[in-house]
């Protein structure tokens, strides 16, 4: 099986790395996120990386940027073939729901920053919470 662990944070990313490296036994592991700084891991844990341009104005789906975005992405699936998508947030999920590929949602980045809350702005809740409501009723689809 052929998985695409896509996320709009660059690597190291230790929870997206430990997830990886978990099915990596399972066959063929790539990433796609924003430019790679390194790794966290001491063995390589993707077989290939692939830079995409999330940024702020991406994702708040500024429409020239998600455009840009969606076009990189459709590169990389194109190249990488995965038979599914490991996104680890909401912009990422709603990119491949969009894409109409199969995707599994973590929501490990989500459960994050929602524990510090208090610390977000109000602005934050509002911008995300159209992701999380639509990918509520759409990601459970197939």
């Amino acid at each position: 099986m052929r998985i695409l662990s896509l996320s709009h944070n660059p690597l190291p990313d230790m929870r997206v790395e430990k997830a990886a490296y978990t099915v990596k036994k399972g066959g063929h592991v790539f990433f796609a996120g924003p430019q790679v700084h390194g790794f966290g891991f001491p063995v390589k844990t993707f077989e290939k990386t692939y830079s995409v341009p999330f940024n702020r104005k991406a994702n708040l789906k500024t429409l020239l940027y998600w455009k840009r975005l969606k076009k990189s992405l459709k590169k990389v699936i194109s190249e990488c073939k995965p038979d599914s998508i490991h996104v680890h947030n909401f912009v990422a999920g709603k990119l491949a729901c969009e894409l109409n590929i199969p995707f599994i949602y973590d929501g490990h980045e989500y459960w994050s920053i929602s524990s510090k809350a208090k610390k977000k702005t109000k602005l934050y809740h509002i911008l995300s919470h159209p992701y999380k409501e639509w990918l509520t009723k759409n990601g459970k689809k197939g």
